[in-house]
C-alpha cells in the first residue's frame, strides 16, 4: 500500500490485487483514519530561571533522553559537551555534537528526579490544542479539566525507557481502559 498525501490527510492506494486475508483498502482508511494523542504533559522543573514546567512526552522505545536545546538555555542549565551517536528506526546512526544536561523533575509529592537528557534542537513538530472535554465523560473520576489539560507549541522533553519509572501507567487496570482509550496517571501528574 502506498500512502500519497490528500490535503491534510493520508489515502491508500493498492499497488497490487494482495493475499487473500489480506487488509482491503476499507480496513486499511478505518485504521488511518483514527486520531491518537501521544502521551503529553507539563511536569515542574527546577531552573535556574523563572521556567517551571516542561511540556513532556515519553517514549519507551528510546534509550536517551532528549531536551530541547532552546529550552535548556531558557531553564538556565549548564551543559557538557559530548559526542552523541543516534540511532533511528530505519537502523541509521547519526553522530552528533550535543550537550548532556541533569533535568531536575518534581513530581506530585514534590519529590525531586534527576534524569539525564541530551539536547537536541527539536524532538517533534509543535503540538496543537486538542480538545480533550470528551475524556471527562468516559472517565466521569476526573473532577478537574485542568488536570488533563494539553501543552501547545514546542515538546521540551522526552522521556526514554532508562526512567520507565516515571512514565505514566493505567490509573486502574480494572476500570480504566474503556475501549481504545486508556486513563493514565504517573508519579509527575
Amino acid at each position: 500500500v502506498k500512502k500519497v498525501s490528500n490535503s491534510s490527510r493520508s489515502v491508500p492506494h493498492l499497488l497490487g490485487k494482495g493475499a487473500p486475508g489480506a487488509p482491503t483498502v476499507k480496513q486499511i482508511a478505518a485504521v488511518d483514519s483514527v486520531h491518537a494523542l501521544f502521551q503529553l504533559q507539563c511536569i515542574p522543573v527546577v531552573s535556574k530561571t523563572d521556567v517551571e514546567q516542561a511540556s513532556t512526552t515519553y517514549n519507551p522505545g528510546s534509550n536517551v533522553n532528549l531536551v530541547r536545546k532552546r529550552f535548556a538555555k531558557e531553564a538556565g542549565w549548564k551543559g557538557q559537551p559530548v559526542l552523541q551517536s543516534l540511532y533511528t528506526t530505519g537502523g541509521q546512526v547519526k553522530a552528533c555534537q550535543t550537550e548532556e544536561y541533569h533535568v531536575l523533575l518534581v513530581d506530585r509529592a514534590g519529590t525531586v528526579h534527576k534524569v539525564l537528557a541530551y539536547s537536541i534542537e527539536t524532538i517533534t513538530a509543535p503540538t496543537d490544542y486538542v480538545d480533550v472535554r470528551p475524556a471527562i465523560k468516559v472517565f466521569p473520576e476526573v473532577k478537574e479539566f485542568a488536570t488533563i489539560l494539553r501543552s501547545r507549541g514546542e515538546v521540551d522533553l522526552l522521556l526514554g525507557i532508562h526512567d520507565a519509572d516515571l512514565h505514566p501507567i493505567l490509573a486502574n487496570p480494572k476500570r480504566h481502559p474503556v475501549g481504545k482509550l486508556c486513563l493514565l496517571t504517573s508519579k509527575l501528574g
